[in-house]
C-alpha cells in the first residue's frame, strides 16, 4: 500500500453555473441599486418617464375644469388674487390677457386620495405654471385656458414612494386616479 502517491490538494476551480449566478446576481442587485435611486422623488426624472400620459376616460372627467369669473378675483380690492399662485409680473401678464379676452379661468379641484405624504403636481396650462402640495384635503386651482387647450397635471414628486395619489372633483362626483409616477400626467381639453 505504500505505493500511491501522496493525495495532493488542488487550489478550488470557479464553478461556470455558479460563476453565472454570481455574476448575475450582481447585475441584478446593481440595476436594482441604481433603480431605487432613479425612483428617488428628489432626483430628475428620466427622459424615459417624462412624457407618459395617463389614459383617463374623458366622460369620467366631465365638469373637471368649472368656469371661474374672474371679476371675483378683483373684490375686495383685488385681495383675492392672492389664490392665484402665480408671482407679480405673471399675475400681471394674466390680467391682460383676461382683459383682452385671449384666455378665460377655470377651478380645478384636487386632492391627495391616500397618505398625505408630500405628493406633489404640476398645473400647467396656457403658459402658466403652478406647483401643488396635495393634501387629504381638497383645494381648489385656479387655471387660465384657451378654447380647446388643455390642462394638464403633471406627477412632479412621489412622497411616500407607491405612486402620486390624485383625486378630481368632477361634475359626476369624486374620481380618484390610478397612481401615478413621477413624470406621468393627465391631459384634459378645455371646453
Amino acid at each position: 500500500m505504500g505505493d500511491l502517491p501522496e493525495p495532493v490538494l488542488l487550489p478550488p476551480r470557479p464553478s461556470p453555473v455558479l460563476s453565472l449566478l454570481t455574476g448575475a446576481g450582481v447585475a441584478t442587485l446593481a440595476s436594482l441599486g441604481v433603480g431605487w435611486f432613479l425612483t428617488q422623488p428628489h432626483l430628475p426624472v428620466p427622459a424615459s418617464v417624462a412624457d407618459r400620459a395617463v389614459a383617463v376616460d374623458a366622460a369620467k372627467m366631465t365638469g373637471f375644469l368649472r368656469p371661474f369669473d374672474p371679476v371675483f378675483l378683483d373684490l375686495n380690492g383685488g385681495e383675492n388674487w392672492s389664490m392665484v399662485a402665480l408671482p407679480d409680473a405673471e399675475k400681471k401678464r394674466l390680467r391682460e390677457d383676461l382683459a383682452n379676452k385671449r384666455l378665460r379661468l377655470v377651478a380645478v379641484t384636487v386632492w391627495d386620495t391616500d397618505d398625505e405624504d408630500g405628493d406633489r403636481v404640476r398645473v400647467d396650462s396656457a403658459g402658466y405654471s403652478e406647483e401643488i402640495t396635495l393634501r387629504n384635503a381638497k383645494r381648489d386651482v385656479i387655471v387660465p385656458v384657451g378654447v380647446g387647450e388643455p390642462v394638464r397635471v403633471t406627477a412632479i414628486l412621489d412622497g411616500g414612494g407607491g405612486g402620486v395619489t390624485l383625486g378630481a372633483q368632477t361634475e359626476l362626483g369624486p374620481i380618484h386616479l390610478p397612481p401615478l409616477r413621477v413624470g406621468q400626467y393627465v391631459e384634459v381639453a378645455a371646453p
